[in-house]
């Protein structure tokens, strides 16, 4: 593989598992020296942090809890001590409650917004000194931010102000370039234990027929890092398997 992130320091938060283990392990791939955030698993933090230097890689892992104002401010001094520079932030942390409609807890949704939108937004800004006009910033959201569902009601209307965030941002720190991602459904452990009848159904609505691997979400962030994608800010890449596509004939996007 191609070393383009060799001397490139990346930040991603939730890099312990699923998407953000699938990025950084790209991005490592490519020579990139990896900041792990974690919040609970210590175990998988520096499981990840042993495959990123098996790579020939450099990797740190933080831990913070995004919820709280010490914590994320922690997060930021770590990530001042621990490098001078930063080419790359992927704010890719997220959230999902059971409770999540009509019916939602205030506690849950605050908590949507603090994840999805409050946390985001104070890493980009304090972590502004340390980038350069090559930074890339890109932030996970998902497709339930583009199609309101009343089902998803705290975690589509939160990923849905991470797209205007973006939006804000990119207009406020250019040259640096602020993106966002929507994958659709993924294949990671948040799905053990659904039975093979829903991921079914739920695949079925995707025109492609099947859930992304979190690979594919990584390769996505790799290109919004790089130099191809160098004109490329404000964006929402929709990576969803033409799920949103099939909207209008589906009955109903889960």
């Amino acid at each position: 593989m191609v070393k383009d992130f060799l001397n490139k320091v990346v930040l991603i938060t939730g890099a312990s598992s699923g998407i953000g283990r699938a990025i950084a392990l790209e991005l490592a791939q490519r020579g990139a020296t990896i900041i792990v955030h974690y919040f609970v698993d210590k175990k998988s933090a520096d499981d990840i942090c042993k495959k990123i230097i098996s790579l020939g890689s450099k990797a740190f892992s933080v831990k913070a809890n995004l919820l709280k104002e010490s914590d994320r401010k922690n997060l930021v001094k770590q990530v001042f001590k621990i490098t001078k520079r930063l080419d790359v932030l992927v704010n890719n942390a997220g959230c999902y409650y059971d409770d999540d409609g009509l019916d939602i807890s205030i506690e849950s949704l605050e908590k949507y917004f603090v994840i999805h939108t409050i946390a985001p937004f104070k890493l980009c800004t304090e972590l502004k000194p340390l980038m350069n006009d090559k930074t890339s910033i890109i932030n996970i959201s998902s497709r339930q931010g583009v199609i309101p569902r009343h089902t998803f009601l705290g975690y589509g209307a939160s990923k849905a102000a991470m797209h205007s965030i973006t939006q804000s941002l990119a207009q406020a720190f250019a040259p640096i370039r602020v993106n966002t991602i929507s994958p659709g459904p993924v294949m990671t452990d948040m799905w053990k234990d659904d039975d093979k009848k829903t991921i079914d159904g739920i695949a079925g609505r995707t025109l492609l027929k099947r859930f992304a691997k979190p690979v594919e979400i990584a390769k996505t962030v790799a290109f919004l890092a790089s130099e191809d994608s160098s004109y490329i800010t404000g964006a929402n890449i929709v990576v969803d398997g033409g799920s949103l596509v099939n909207y209008t004939t589906a009955k109903s996007v889960d």
